[in-house]
């Protein structure tokens, strides 16, 4: 839905995007104060939070294959990038020791 509302870029969808956006940023930062309170937060964890800052760059490369390509098919890469994600995960699962 998200690729979706993006597609038409009219002032609407990006509007809704930013909010949606907005609000996922405020959540967390209210998490990670809690977090922080509570003391439930070890430098491991936060070195992982930091590495997962790299989904801004997909989110952002996302956006833009989105206004750059059609809707269908960008919905087909997609199902090609999710199944091939889906087939390695099952497959580290499967051979994973225990």
């Amino acid at each position: 839905r998200r690729a979706a509302s993006v597609q038409g870029c009219d002032g609407n969808s990006l509007r809704w995007l930013a909010t949606s956006t907005a609000i996922s940023i405020a959540v967390i930062t209210v998490r990670v104060i809690s977090y922080l309170v509570f003391g439930l937060f070890h430098i491991q964890i936060v070195l992982y939070s930091l590495c997962s800052c790299g989904a801004l760059v997909g989110l952002y490369a996302g956006i833009e294959a989105a206004r750059r390509v059609d809707g269908q098919s960008f919905q087909r890469i997609m199902m090609v990038v999710l199944c091939m994600g889906g087939a390695l995960l099952l497959y580290k699962g499967a051979t994973a020791t225990a």
